[in-house]
């Protein structure tokens, strides 16, 4: 998902790191894809992707499998040069780990950046219904430019 927001900005995606490749070794392209699509079938129920051609601009909208994030969704798009990671949850999510994690998820962004860039990542806390909050809840997390540390 990164990689394609990264590629409709120009940049260029980082160089793989060397690792361990022997899951991959012997196993045939159409299987990873199976293996791809069984993964993605197990923890997401939706993904929307926008259409730049409508108004210009491109998101990605995921819908979490209630067994791996109940309630919860994650908005992708590039504002201003910036990757904006929007979770939208309950609190009970929030405060049983997704809270806690977000600043770990800026500071894995930043690294991936190849140009180090600081993502902002916030999170919107709405009912079990998928209704917004009243906007106090809205917090928001930025990686540190300088020394990846969150602020």
């Amino acid at each position: 998902m990164l990689q394609s927001l990264r590629a409709q900005s120009g940049v260029a995606a980082p160089a793989a790191a060397p690792g361990p490749r022997a899951e991959v070794a012997g196993v045939s392209p159409g299987e990873r894809q199976a293996q791809l699509a069984r993964s993605i079938a197990d923890t997401v129920t939706r993904v929307l992707v926008s259409d730049p051609l409508h108004d210009g601009n491109r998101e990605l909208r995921i819908d979490f499998a209630p067994e791996v994030l109940p309630d919860t969704s994650v908005r992708i798009w590039r504002s201003e040069g910036h990757l904006n990671v929007e979770f939208i949850s309950t609190a009970t999510v929030a405060d049983s780990g997704l809270r806690a994690g977000l600043p770990q998820l800026a500071e894995a962004i930043q690294r991936q950046s190849p140009l180090g860039e600081a993502p902002v990542i916030s999170l919107r806390l709405g009912d079990s219904a998928g209704q917004p909050g009243d906007g106090r809840s809205r917090q928001q997390y930025f990686a540190d430019e300088e020394n990846g540390e969150p602020t």
